[in-house]
């Protein structure tokens, strides 16, 4: 199997034990001698195709000062059971796994005032942070892993930092366009769901479930009808490729009548969706 260079350097960092997201991003930089600056977003995307591919997987979970961390390993033998024939535990030379101690934070003792203007900062730089993610991603990848995501941005942001650096902002936005096209449906799929209302693919119920409750569900509904099939029928009509061109009156007649219909029928729209999907009209998955 072919590897990039940074999943590379990721299995690399990950084969002394388990890591979080800013210990991998440190490790990286330190073994490619500084050569390799991983960004959040880089991370988490190349995270995702090593779990998809079996590599690397979630091992632990905690909160440290307020951040939500996942630590990654990748897979190990199971340790050996000891048997009758076996050496002692404590035989010289036996061979034991590492024991897993998880990476200290480290801080610098500050003032009462020092430590207020740094909460601050933090809270401010977390803000225009979440502000980001929820632009770039989607709502159930912020749900699943929004928090382990704005902690490593937080590891990573410079003292006293209030908002992202541009490099930071388009590495998350890269990575967000990245992971959206990734999770979307195959094109013929995608426009047999978009302008006939069929159902997908079981993978991508979940998809679903956020398009129909994405705050702008109606304007994408409406908007694909427009272009893909209002717009391309008024061209043709209006080069008069087929027959006679017809009355602009009754073209825009017949869009507004979609429009109000889809706008006094949004609620049953996205009943009828996300029934369709296994879910309820809540978003809720319908128990099997």
């Amino acid at each position: 199997m072919a590897l990039r260079e940074q999943s590379y350097l990721i299995l690399l960092a990950l084969a002394d034990g388990p890591l979080h997201g800013y210990g991998v991003i440190k490790a990286v930089r330190d073994l490619s001698e500084e050569r390799v600056r991983l960004g959040a977003g880089t991370l988490y995307g190349a995270l995702d195709r090593l779990s998809g591919d079996g590599l690397v997987s979630v091992v632990k979970e905690e909160v440290v000062a307020g951040r939500h961390r996942r630590y990654y390993d990748r897979p190990r033998p199971r340790p050996h059971r000891p048997g009758r024939g076996d050496l002692p535990p404590d035989t010289p030379g036996r061979h034991r796994p590492a024991p897993f101690v998880p990476a200290a934070g480290v801080g610098n003792a500050m003032t009462g005032h020092e430590h207020l203007a740094a909460e601050s900062h933090s809270d401010a730089y977390a803000d225009r942070c979440r502000l980001l993610l929820r632009v770039a991603y989607p709502p159930r990848f912020m749900h699943a892993r929004g928090e382990e995501f704005l902690g490593t941005l937080l590891d990573l942001a410079d003292p006293g930092r209030s908002r992202p650096d541009l490099r930071t902002v388009l590495d998350v936005l890269r990575a967000g366009a990245a992971w959206r096209l990734r999770e979307r449906p195959p094109l013929w799929h995608w426009l047999c769901y978009r302008l006939f209302g069929k159902r997908l693919p079981l993978r991508y119920r979940w998809w679903v479930r956020d398009d129909v409750r994405g705050r702008f569900f109606l304007l994408r509904l409406l908007g694909s009808w427009t272009f893909l099939v209002f717009l391309p029928c008024t061209l043709v009509d209006g080069l008069g490729l087929i027959g006679e061109p017809g009355s602009w009156g009754l073209k825009l007649g017949a869009l507004l009548g979609a429009c109000v219909t889809a706008i006094t029928s949004r609620r049953q729209i996205r009943r009828d969706l996300l029934a369709k999907h296994r879910f309820n009209s809540d978003g809720t998955p319908i128990a099997p």
